[in-house]
């Protein structure tokens, strides 16, 4: 099992610089915070550049993206469909996972 840690926590800090906090501190992966809530801004965005979301991906710790505001989870199937595809294309940062199924 590995443990991660939420950088919604850390929103006084630059993505790059909660990334490695957070590491330091001991944890294995980084969940990269996507959307604004009430107590922290997010770190990263569908608009987050290309380059940064390679320094992010180069980390090899980033397990997840928490953006639960962008439509994922709509009833609407056209919706979902298009919030999908957003985020294959905008929001991929984390590295190839391996299947947990053996």
């Amino acid at each position: 099992m590995k443990i991660s840690f939420h950088t919604g926590l850390l929103d006084d800090l630059g993505v790059d610089e909660a990334v490695r906090t957070i590491l330091d501190a001991g944890y294995d992966e980084v969940e990269l915070n996507a959307e604004t809530l009430p107590w922290s801004r997010r770190h990263v965005s569908p608009s987050t550049s290309a380059e940064q979301r390679r320094r992010l991906a180069a980390t090899g710790a980033v397990c997840s993206v928490c953006a639960h505001y962008e439509g994922l989870s709509s009833r609407d199937p056209q919706l979902r469909r298009m919030a999908v595809e957003v985020a294959i294309s905008r929001w991929t940062v984390a590295r190839a996972c391996p299947s947990s199924k053996g």
